[in-house]
């Protein structure tokens, strides 16, 4: 059987979830809610700091999911390909 990894966005909205909150109280305090919501959707990577400061906030610490291989890192195509064009080198 072929177990899909979880993208990063999925650990941190089913933590999110398991705890009761909602994408504006984890928001609170480190960033927007639109960030938490990009997260989720994996139209973002977390940097190091919001990934201590979400653990700090779930009670749990994703330093060991977020940076193991059992996380997808893959962020949407489309996400990549549109902002990849526009950076200057």
């Amino acid at each position: 059987m072929n177990e899909q990894k979880k993208t990063v966005g999925e650990v941190i909205r089913n933590l999110r979830l398991e705890k009761g909150l909602t994408q504006k109280e984890l928001a609170e305090g480190c960033c927007s809610k639109q960030h938490v919501y990009r997260l989720e959707a994996s139209k973002r990577l977390p940097s190091a700091y919001i990934v201590k400061l979400f653990s700090n906030k779930l009670g749990y610490s994703l330093i060991n999911d977020v940076y193991s291989n059992d996380c997808d890192w893959n962020v949407h195509a489309s996400y990549y390909n549109v902002h990849k064009v526009g950076r200057k080198f």
